[in-house]
């Protein structure tokens, strides 16, 4: 009788401590109130002229841009946020390297 009752308490302890388990893992939600992405890119761009009659310079250029966001809606709330970063230099003919574009822009916008 003893082997049975215990048995029976180790099995309803083993039920309920797995049920605990999956109790906890359905509490692990994923928060979809928050949108987040973004985007890289990178350009590179040569011009060379050899012998041209017609004029003009040869040219070389790179640049980079950044943008991201975040963005959360719940009920009536919502929060949009983005951030964009740009840089890029050129050459033209055999003058230095100049920059052509810096840019930080940074907005927010609650409603």
């Amino acid at each position: 009788m003893k082997k049975i009752t215990l048995s029976l308490i180790a099995f309803a302890l083993g039920v309920l401590h797995t049920q605990a388990q999956t109790t906890a893992v359905a509490l692990a939600v994923k928060d979809t109130s928050w949108k987040t992405g973004g985007v890289l890119s990178a350009s590179f761009n040569q011009v060379s002229l050899t012998n041209w009659a017609a004029g003009g310079q040869s040219t070389l250029s790179f640049s980079g841009l950044a943008l991201g966001f975040a963005n959360y809606r719940e009920d009536k709330w919502a929060w949009d946020n983005s951030i964009l970063m740009g840089y890029g230099m050129t050459k033209i003919g055999t003058d230095p390297l100049i920059k052509n574009d810096d840019r930080l822009e940074i907005n927010t916008k609650p409603g």
